[in-house]
């Protein structure tokens, strides 16, 4: 891998700490993530996830819920890492992941969190910019399939 490539790569990864949680304190915070989610209006949670999170996080998670979406919906791996401009092993992992039964959860909320086309609005909100276009997700989606 050239430079510049490893460069490119390194800039769109999400950082973390290299000093790990005690087991005690990250589930502390994933409790606390999780009432933040639940007992917050959906404008705070809102206004608290858009400052908490980068761009990259931002296309990242997006990206996630479209490839388990799209898996969901039955396209192949090509489609789905042409349409996401993600790579074919990224979009195996996903795969295994989903037939080894996790996602479970996510795949049932992608599918009845308020209609298909909710879901392709907001992959298209999210991942348009990122993608270079301003055309509905779905429409991108039938466009690159």
């Amino acid at each position: 891998m050239q430079n510049s490539a490893i460069y490119r790569t390194i800039l769109h990864m999400p950082h973390i700490s290299k000093h790990p949680l005690g087991e005690k304190a990250r589930k502390n915070l994933e409790e606390k993530i999780i009432s933040l989610i639940e007992k917050t209006s959906s404008r705070s949670r809102r206004q608290v996830f858009g400052e908490l999170l980068t761009k990259t996080e931002k296309i990242m998670l997006a990206k996630r819920l479209g490839i388990i979406f799209l898996l969901g919906k039955g396209l192949s791996h090509y489609q789905i890492g042409k349409s996401l401009r993600v790579s074919l092993s990224t979009v195996a992992h996903f795969g295994h992941l989903i037939d080894r039964g996790l996602y479970r959860q996510s795949l049932s909320w992608l599918e009845t969190g308020g209609g298909e086309n909710h879901v392709l609005d907001l992959l298209g909100f999210l991942l348009g910019p990122a993608l270079g276009t301003r055309k509905s997700f779905a429409k991108f989606i039938e466009e690159n399939i």
